[in-house]
């Protein structure tokens, strides 16, 4: 099984209360404190067939503008979607088997042989 990054915004964060998901209270976490955030959308090739992992956001969905107030940022525009996965190498009928094995989790870099197959 193969996983790809799909990689279309960049730039992203959100806030240590929105991370942390508030549990004890938003007072209780650092608002100033922000993290690095992106979209993590995903294509999974099992050599069987390919599963499209998507965040749910929207085609065409306008870039924020983000100020001190905003918890979450999506981040900015690299290009849309299709290109995105078009740079994986994905054309209809391709098998990711078949692609390089390069893949590094977008988030901690390591690479793929770092993860446990699911």
């Amino acid at each position: 099984m193969k996983v790809k990054a799909i990689k279309f915004r960049k730039n992203g964060f959100m806030t240590q209360p929105f991370a942390f998901g508030s549990e004890d209270g938003a007072d209780k976490f650092d608002a100033k404190q922000r993290y690095r955030s992106c979209l993590q959308n995903y294509l999974i090739d099992t050599g069987d067939e390919v599963i499209l992992v998507d965040t749910g956001l929207p085609q065409g969905t306008p870039e924020e503008s983000p100020d001190e107030n905003t918890s979450i940022y999506t981040g900015e525009d690299i290009k849309p979607y299709m290109e995105a996965l078009a740079d994986l190498g994905y054309k209809p009928g391709t098998k990711f088997a078949d692609l390089p094995t390069d893949w590094h989790c977008p988030r901690c870099r390591q690479p793929m042989s770092k993860f446990n197959p699911a």
